[in-house]
């Protein structure tokens, strides 16, 4: 299945609670906007675990740019 993720579902996925979400993401095709990738890493208060955390699991998805469709 392929899903379009919000900033919400890729910030719950770090919590240490959430392996049944972590599991059920990777059996997926994840994609990401630009603007879901600017409001994760652009947190102000972001640790360097969390950093560290959501660069990976940004490698894993597919990028794509905003656009009316994504909007």
């Amino acid at each position: 299945m392929e899903l379009l993720l919000d900033s919400n579902i890729l910030i719950y996925s770090a919590s240490p609670s959430a392996e049944i979400l972590q599991n059920w993401l990777s059996e997926n095709s994840l994609y990401i906007s630009d603007i879901t990738l600017l409001e994760v890493l652009g947190y102000h208060r972001l640790s360097k675990s969390d950093l560290g955390y959501f660069e990976n699991f940004i490698s894993y998805c597919n990028q794509i740019s905003i656009s009316p469709d994504i909007i």
